[in-house]
């Protein structure tokens, strides 16, 4: 599981976390075109 501000944003197998858009974005942020 994943929390996020508090809140439980994704439970599941470490893989689909990995994949997960919404996890991705509050840990490493949005990608920027450089």
């Amino acid at each position: 599981s994943v929390l996020i501000y508090g809140e439980i944003a994704i439970t599941g197998d470490p893989a689909t976390v990995r994949a997960d858009p919404t996890v991705r974005r509050a840990y490493l942020g949005e990608e920027e075109a450089v």
